[in-house]
């Protein structure tokens, strides 16, 4: 039987797939992917403040997708086991300047819930992870040029090897349909 968390993950996994094939000629200059668990409210929040930031730039919908939050679905499974991750990475972004790209760049973000006290203190989400929103919201600013993720200190680089962001959506959507 089919959990609810896998259901919503997949149904969003191809939606995105298809935004992400589709030839948008957006010009916002990256696409952000959030591998979370139920638990990690703080994770939510912060894919909350990037999606605010995001839409006040005009990006779509595959720009700025979150995986698992309902439940680690086979779909945050599958992204992982392709990205040679493990669940200990959760919860996670992951940032890639298009579908072709060999490459995504990640970073931990705040595992867990909040703290007594903490729960709408907007200070409870300071840490790397809005630094580099800082750095993609000058670059989308900036008006359209290519980003340069490497040159985000707070990134780690995840060689895609040969396969590209856009075929390893395309594998997991294979194994979770």
């Amino acid at each position: 039987m089919t959990s609810h968390a896998d259901n919503h993950d997949r149904d969003k996994l191809t939606r995105w797939r298809g935004d992400l094939t589709s030839g948008d000629a957006s010009t916002f200059p990256v696409y952000a992917v959030f591998l979370v668990t139920p638990e990690d409210r703080p994770a939510h929040d912060i894919f909350r403040a990037y999606r605010g930031s995001f839409e006040e730039r005009g990006a779509g919908f595959q720009h700025l997708i979150i995986f698992g939050q309902h439940g680690v679905s086979t779909t945050v499974k599958g992204l992982l086991a392709e990205l040679g991750l493990g669940l200990d990475s959760l919860p996670l972004l992951g940032l890639f300047p298009g579908p072709p790209s060999d490459a995504i760049h990640t970073i931990g973000l705040r595992q867990g819930g909040y703290q007594p006290g903490e729960s709408g203190d907007s200070k409870a989400l300071d840490g790397p992870w809005m630094d580099v929103l800082g750095f993609l919201e000058e670059a989308a600013d900036g008006g359209g040029e290519a980003i340069d993720l490497n040159r985000e200190g707070n990134l780690k680089t995840l060689s895609l090897g040969a396969r590209a962001m856009g075929e390893i959506v395309e594998r997991v959507l294979g194994s979770v349909s």
